[in-house]
Formats: structure tokens, sequence, C-alpha cells
């Protein structure tokens, strides 16, 4: 379901998502700024409201970038190595998560290079897909990978959850208003995913608004999901179960390939149930 070759990124794409990601970096460094002086006390109603502005806001700069990402090839890859540079440098640093100076440097790094990871990889992938009824065997596959990656102990999601190193340069931030704490949110998967649907609706014209309206209610769904429950939880099956309400033309492989993808399918869910039965 993968093929080869993508058009080149022209210029004005260059440029919109290059400022998208510009405008979403400005805005973290100055709600960050002013941050400690928003007055509230983060307890109760505010630390909810808290968690679902940071949500929002991260969950809104990665449908921008998303949406404004160039159709790259894979020679467009070569952004990841400044991006992991960066990570690098921040991790190696061991900043502190806060709101100064130095904090909201390396917090802004993060997210920028986040960003650009994940648009990166997520369009080289969706510019790959041969059909948009091929979203369907992703939302599938992702979703279950997503809920192991999570809940079990061994899977790298969890690791990361549980490592505060990794989690600081892996997952976008955000700062907590009325706080010097700057806290990560959302996870680079998620990104990937989010320009991968983008991508794919772009080069099918399924719709690009249709499609990030889709997945932004995925996402608050995810948010409020995670704090009725209290708990960490897999944000890509509300992605892939959105994209497929919102666009029937993906709910199916075409015709000559269901056969292949229901076998395909058939083992991927297998192996997941005897994954899950072996924790």
């Amino acid at each position: 379901m993968i093929a080869a070759g993508a058009a080149r990124a022209p210029l004005a794409s260059w440029r919109g998502w290059l400022g998208a990601l510009v405008a979403c970096t400005a805005a973290f460094a100055v709600v960050a700024a002013a941050s400690p002086s928003v007055p509230i006390v983060v307890e109760g109603p505010w630390a909810l409201a808290d968690y679902l502005l940071g949500f929002a806001f991260v969950s809104g700069a990665a449908l921008l970038t998303g949406a404004r990402a160039p159709a790259w090839s894979t020679r467009g890859l070569w952004l990841l190595v400044p991006a992991g540079l960066a990570l690098a440098v921040v991790a190696a640093g061991q900043v502190r998560s806060s709101v100064g100076l130095l904090g909201i440097a390396a917090a802004g790094l993060v997210l920028a290079s986040l960003l650009v990871a994940g648009n990166v990889v997520g369009a080289v992938l969706g510019g790959r897909v041969q059909a948009a009824g091929h979203l369907s065997v992703v939302a599938v596959v992702s979703s279950l990978a997503d809920v192991w990656s999570v809940t079990a102990p061994e899977g790298p999601s969890g690791a990361v959850a549980a490592s505060v190193p990794l989690l600081s340069v892996l997952a976008l931030p955000f700062p907590m208003l009325g706080t010097d704490a700057i806290e990560p949110l959302l996870g680079v998967g998620d990104v990937v995913f989010v320009s991968l649907y983008l991508a794919v609706s772009r080069r099918f014209s399924l719709g690009v608004g249709r499609t990030a309206v889709a997945l932004g209610l995925g996402l608050a769904a995810t948010a409020l999901l995670v704090v009725a429950l209290e708990r960490a939880l897999p944000a890509l099956p509300a992605l892939g179960v959105a994209v497929l309400v919102a666009h029937p033309e993906a709910r199916l492989p075409p015709p000559a390939e269901r056969r292949q993808a229901g076998w395909a399918l058939a083992v991927f869910v297998a192996l997941f149930a005897v994954l899950t039965l072996r924790r």
C-alpha cells in the first residue's frame, strides 16, 4: 500500500508551512513568558481548564502545521537531522521545564522540532498511500499498535511516559497558566498520524478542512477521556475513527485488495490478542 515517488514541495507550500511553524512557536513563547503573571490558582476547575487549554493549543499546532505541510518526497526526511540534533541538545542540557528564559527557549525548540519531525514523517508516508481506502487499514493497525504501546509495560509509549527526560523531548509542551511549569501534552507519534491523515486527504481531494475538523474532534474526545479516567490514553484510535466517520471513501480498501487486506488485518489482530492475553 506504499508506492514510491512524490512531487517536490512547491515554494509556496514551504512558505505556508514555515509561517505556521513560526506562528505556533512564537505563540508558545509569548504564553510561556506571561504564564506566571496570570492571576489564577491552579487547582480544581482551573487545573482542568489549564490542561484543556494546553491540549487545545498543541492539538491546534499539530493540525495547523500538518495541514500546511508540503507534499514531500523522501528527500524531505533530511529535515529530521536538524530536528533530531535540536532535541539531542535539549536532552543533553537537561534544561528544567520552567518558564525561565532558558526553559522557554528549550521548550520552544522542542515544540518546533517535534512539529517538523512529525509533519515530515507523516507527509512522506501519507504521500505514498495509493488509495483513500487504505486509510481503513492504517486506522486499524495504528490503533491496535497504539493501544498496546500505551498500555503494555514493555510498550514504547509506556516507557516514554515513565521517563521524565524522554517525555520532555518527545511530547509537545505547553505552559500551565498561573505557574512557572511547562508540561508535555501530546506525543510526536500523534503528530505523525495527524500529518499522515491530512496528507492523504489532500492527495485524494477528501477535504483537508473536513479532515482537520474530524481529527480535532478525535483529539478533543481523547482529552476529555483522559480527564474523566485520570490516566494516559492512546489518541490514535480516536483519530482513526474520526477520519473513517468523516470520509466514507476511506472505510474500505479497493475491491481488488480487500481479501488481502482482510487476511493481513486478521493476522495483526490475532497478534494483538496474543500479546494482550500474555500480559
